[in-house]
């Protein structure tokens, strides 16, 4: 049994018209200026409030490509990848692509195919990039041996800023942080 309520699912739509509006802003910012960091934190921001909301309410297609959106603007924030046009294409048509996501989830419609297409164009600008996706899975399929082959050593599991700055914010609060080494054979 579901424990989401219409009051629930509405604070997600009012939450997500604002950072629609926010990831929209801020890619007309970009466009104008691909240097503007303040517009990249904003977003990623925006991004990030919109995918944990997302899967809050179940809604599991907008969690995916908000977080396709989440990875793409870590990547211009930390200067790993330099802010293109198409890049900034991804992030102006997400707004669009969101709000019409919205709309038919209010609606109890199917969400439109557009939020798959936008969620693999972006993963597709990572991977253009030579950025892999940061998931565990992403890693271990990168890790995988061969039969018969030497085993390599599996590389190191990059920590975004964001991800760094949640670690130091919890160890600021007195919360226990681990760092976590394991090995499969």
């Amino acid at each position: 049994m579901s424990i989401l309520t219409a009051d629930l699912m509405q604070d997600f739509y009012d939450e997500a018209a604002e950072q629609t509006q926010v990831l929209e802003s801020g890619g007309l910012r970009l466009e104008a200026n691909p240097r503007d960091p303040e517009a990249i934190a904003e977003m990623f921001r925006a991004a990030h409030t919109l995918k944990g909301g997302a899967a809050t309410v179940e809604l599991r297609e907008i969690a995916d490509l908000t977080h396709a959106l989440e990875d793409l603007l870590d990547e211009f924030r930390s200067n790993r990848r330099a802010v293109d046009a198409r890049g900034v294409g991804a992030i102006l048509r997400s707004a669009d692509v969101l709000r019409a996501a919205r709309g038919a989830a209010s609606a109890g419609r199917a969400l439109p195919p557009a939020v798959a297409e936008l969620k693999a164009e972006v993963r597709d600008i990572l991977g253009a990039s030579g950025a892999a996706a940061a998931s565990p899975r992403a890693s271990s399929d990168a890790a995988r041996v061969a039969p018969g082959a030497a085993p390599r050593r599996a590389s190191k599991i990059a920590l975004s800023e964001y991800d760094r700055l949640e670690i130091l914010e919890a160890a600021r609060k007195g919360r226990r942080v681990y760092r976590v080494h394991f090995a499969l054979d």
